[in-house]
């Protein structure tokens, strides 16, 4: 029997995972066809771009901040935000679910059980929109 897991309140639906991937998908396609440089020496907070002339990566350094900020702080990241804007990504376009917990960091027990009942209806019913639009 096939069986989903979806252990993450801070995950993003399934249709959010695939429109993510899709976009990375663009970006990753324009390696094939552009010229990929790594800035050196520019301001962190604008590096990284994706444009018709290529794509400008940053620094070892500045990407390892970026991916701690990412996970520490997620899209709350003015600098996070701002890097994957510039590299083609539409973050507007993203609710991760943890936002709508009111920013507890923990849940107490009692609501523990509403929370995943609550979110186990939004998967089922996202998964059910993506079978239908595949059908189609």
């Amino acid at each position: 029997m096939p069986t989903v897991e979806w252990r993450s309140p801070d995950a993003a639906l399934p249709s959010q995972v695939l429109r993510l991937a899709d976009e990375l998908e663009t970006v990753m396609e324009q390696l094939h066809h552009t010229t990929v440089e790594i800035e050196r020496d520019s301001d962190p907070r604008n590096t990284g771009h994706v444009t018709g002339d290529g794509i400008s990566i940053p620094e070892f350094d500045t990407a390892c901040d970026l991916a701690e900020a990412a996970m520490h702080d997620g899209l709350e990241s003015t600098a996070v935000a701002s890097y994957l804007e510039r590299m083609g990504f539409s973050v507007d376009d993203y609710h991760p679910i943890a936002t709508r917990i009111d920013g507890r960091q923990y849940v107490p027990t009692s609501d523990a059980r509403d929370l995943r009942l609550e979110y186990a209806s939004r998967l089922e019913e996202d998964v059910e929109i993506l079978r239908q639009s595949a059908e189609h």
